[in-house]
């Protein structure tokens, strides 16, 4: 090889080098945005003159002593929560506790720190506060988080409407409830265009128009699918803190139903 050419191929090699080292410096980089990309969750406007969806998205214990909460349970954290944004209007003494759903059968979220195989029953009334849906399950693990999708042969949520659910605990296998929350979910129609979106656009989307149960059930599903991913466990921890629930966002999924 002559000299001009063994000078050419020493340049041509560390040209091919030093981009070789720009292009992994650029996805460096780009992985990092990502990674820091985050979600905001806008809670859609509550009118009281359209109706208050107002419900209890804490437990207050169980009365009569009756049930036992798990020994690994933190004594300042309710042992039955919702996970559903709540709010206090009209001088701060009304809570109101909904959120919105696109799906005909959604996925409802809450943390359950009783003891093991508690038994728990799920109600869904109409906004008459009519019954069309009940359900009975026990909870094997705890504490942790669990979720309910309901089942395809459940009546649909229809659109525009909204549904308040009850979730009862029962440590008795008679009597009244020991432990009660209450919620509502409004079903809403989404725009086929916006279902071309990528599921990580779908949450981001879902969170900026009020959509909650819809953009957790959704991001649970990317964090199962890849639990090792940092950037969906921070959009988890983001989500939930923005909604003042910072405390269940490092407590794991026990069992879906």
């Amino acid at each position: 090889m002559s000299i001009n050419n063994r000078q050419q191929f020493i340049s041509t090699f560390i040209l091919a080098l030093i981009l070789a080292s720009f292009l992994t410096t650029m996805s460096t980089t780009q992985a990092e945005e990502n990674n820091s990309e985050t979600v905001t969750f806008k809670r859609p406007t509550v009118n009281p003159r359209e109706g208050s969806p107002t419900g209890i998205d804490k437990g207050a214990g169980s009365h009569g002593g009756y049930c036992n909460l798990d020994k690994k349970q933190h004594p300042d954290v309710s042992p039955l929560m919702a996970l559903v944004p709540s709010e206090k209007v009209i001088d701060n003494s009304t809570t109101y506790v909904w959120g919105k759903t696109t799906s005909e059968h959604p996925t409802l979220w809450f943390y359950i720190a009783y003891a093991a195989n508690t038994q728990v029953e799920l109600e869904i009334q109409n906004e008459a506060e009519e019954p069309i849906y009940q359900a009975s399950f026990i909870v094997k693990n705890t504490p942790g988080l669990i979720s309910f999708t309901l089942p395809n042969n459940s009546p649909k949520l229809a659109p525009n409407q909204k549904y308040l659910w009850y979730l009862y605990i029962k440590c008795q296998s008679q009597g009244s409830p020991d432990d009660v929350i209450s919620g509502w979910i409004e079903r809403v129609e989404l725009n086929p265009l916006d279902a071309q979106l990528t599921q990580l656009d779908l949450i981001d989307f879902y969170s900026k128009n009020g959509i909650w149960y819809d953009a957790i059930t959704n991001l649970n599903q990317l964090r199962d699918n890849d639990s090792q991913n940092k950037q969906y466990t921070q959009i988890w921890h983001d989500l939930l803190q923005q909604v003042g629930m910072e405390e269940l966002s490092q407590i794991p999924v026990v069992e879906t139903f």
